[in-house]
């Protein structure tokens, strides 16, 4: 037998609504709620909106590509399938290698930040709820690496029970942690598009929220410690690119196109979900983002991170003590009642919390791919046939984020092991190659799709010259370690391959070449 066995064990448990649903639920995070607030300080004279807004259209043709892919292979692996079998095995290689590392950590990042996104709900209830002490008892435990790191674990936890759970289960969750939040979105549009900038309508919403003075405080000690008004610059905004890249990454098209082997109608949910998903999360982020900064201006953003971040600033403040800094410490303050707020900070917490559990499913369907493969271990694509969960690729991805959860302990950070910006560059480039080549390698495939010769061409140049174009941007601005990382998982992935081409599926009596010329079956 060449594969692992003849069928996976998986079923297709997932509408075109459900996979829509669930891909949308692996973005909006930290690209929407804690990197664009961040940017004036961490990008000074970056037009945030209009790096969201670059992106976009990438993003439309990447998902695109995608959507046509996953069509035409619906199998449970994505692009490691896709790359393995139109362009060479060890494409294929290094996009799972490269993922399933760049989040083998970051689950625990995500376990991080949904806790402190939790704390700033208790926060928030003490300020309106004029209980201080619930406040300060809410920013303590954000500030205490031992407390943080045992109520993220505990979310692991919860990750990890939700993501084995057969599938119909794991759905009704994700249904459940989205809806909420969604609504919660919504409601933070439409306050802060009602709410045109005005210094007056600003201070008093800012005072009402976090004491009397507390506006005119951070704009003075701005003022004093040498903050300066920036000019908007294209230089910049290109800078800030990589802030949609985190926020959208792969994610659109990751969970529908890494299950194509799960879902139900395959052609129609792939495309519903995939560019559904592009569109949906497009909106949103674009939407919460442009009216944040419309609403409370660039300048005060500015000055706000200005002095949360410099010790010399921040050691200055009375009346409002720096604490986590979320897009939703500036739309708390429009709240107007206790109601509302808990529902704006709810969203934001619930968000890096729905995140994860989708990411968990689809980075494992790359071990389950490379289990099935034959080029890691078998034990990794073992199927419960009670729950229909590759159980051991799941715990796998889980023990990453608690090591990630005990790094931060340690060290107060979590190492970076893949450039999110590289990962994702050459994740794109490596599609829109095969996506030139599927008429070629796979003509009966392209054939079923139903569309001219050329889409594919016009498609993938196109998206191949921005990804390699981006790429070339990126690369002089990463730091040199994230990159030797990056090359080595890279590596990893190719030292892989060889080991067993050569040695190890030839002692087995396995050959190599038959198991990628053929399509896994489901």
């Amino acid at each position: 037998m060449t594969f692992v066995r003849s069928a996976t064990g998986l079923v297709r448990e997932y509408s075109a609504l459900t996979a829509l649903w669930i891909a949308s639920c692996n973005i909006i995070g930290a690209g929407t709620f804690l990197l664009p607030i961040t940017a004036p300080y961490d990008y000074p004279g970056a037009n945030i909106v209009t790096a969201f807004l670059v992106m976009f259209i990438p993003f439309l043709a990447t998902g695109a590509i995608y959507m046509y892919l996953a069509s035409a292979f619906p199998r449970s692996g994505g692009d490691y399938i896709y790359n393995s079998r139109l362009i060479h095995p060890i494409a294929g290689m290094i996009i799972a290698t490269t993922w399933t590392m760049a989040r083998f950590l970051v689950v625990g990042v995500l376990a991080w930040a949904a806790v402190q996104g939790f704390a700033q709900v208790v926060y928030f209830a003490g300020l309106y709820a004029k209980q201080r002490a619930l406040a300060i008892a809410a920013m303590s435990i954000a500030a205490n690496p031992v407390a943080v790191a045992v109520i993220a674990a505990l979310l692991l936890v919860t990750w990890w029970i939700s993501v084995v759970s057969p599938p119909k289960y794991f759905v009704r969750f994700m249904w459940i942690i989205w809806i909420f939040p969604f609504i919660g979105y919504l409601i933070i549009i439409g306050i802060q598009a009602a709410t045109p900038y005005a210094p007056e309508t600003i201070r008093a919403a800012w005072d009402g929220l976090y004491g009397t003075g507390a506006y005119s405080e951070i704009v003075n000690v701005a003022a004093k410690t040498g903050w300066k008004p920036t000019q908007i610059s294209w230089q910049a905004t290109i800078s800030a690119l990589s802030i949609p890249i985190f926020a959208w990454g792969i994610a659109p098209w990751h969970f529908p196109s890494m299950l194509g082997g799960e879902v139900k109608t395959p052609r129609k949910t792939l495309r519903v979900s995939i560019m559904g998903s592009v569109l949906l999360t497009g909106f949103l982020m674009i939407a919460i983002i442009a009216t944040t900064f419309s609403t409370f201006s660039y300048d005060f953003i500015s000055q706000v991170n200005w002095v949360f971040k410099r010790p010399a600033a921040s050691s200055l403040l009375m009346i409002q003590k720096p604490g986590p800094l979320l897009l939703t410490s500036f739309t708390t303050a429009l709240g107007g009642n206790i109601v509302v707020v808990l529902i704006i900070a709810l969203a934001a917490a619930l968000s890096f919390y729905h995140s994860a559990p989708p990411m968990i499913v689809a980075t494992s369907r790359y071990l389950f791919g490379l289990s099935f493969d034959r080029m890691i271990p078998g034990f990794f694509s073992s199927v419960s046939e009670r729950l229909h969960t590759p159980i051991w690729a799941v715990t796998f991805l889980c023990i990453g984020g608690w090591i990630a959860v005990l790094s931060n302990i340690l060290y107060g950070a979590v190492p970076s092991v893949v450039a999110m910006a590289v990962a994702t560059s050459v994740a794109c480039i490596l599609a829109a190659v095969s996506f030139i080549m599927l008429p070629y390698r796979r003509p009966r495939e392209f054939e079923a799709l139903g569309i001219p010769r050329w889409v594919p061409w016009l498609l993938g140049l196109t998206t191949l010259g921005f990804w390699l174009w981006f790429l070339s941007v990126q690369l002089p601005v990463q730091p040199p370690l994230t990159t030797y990382l990056t090359a080595s998982v890279m590596i990893v992935g190719i030292v892989i391959y060889l080991f067993n081409r050569y040695y190890w599926h030839p002692r087995k009596s396995i050959d190599t070449k038959t198991i990628f010329a053929e399509i896994p079956p489901e």
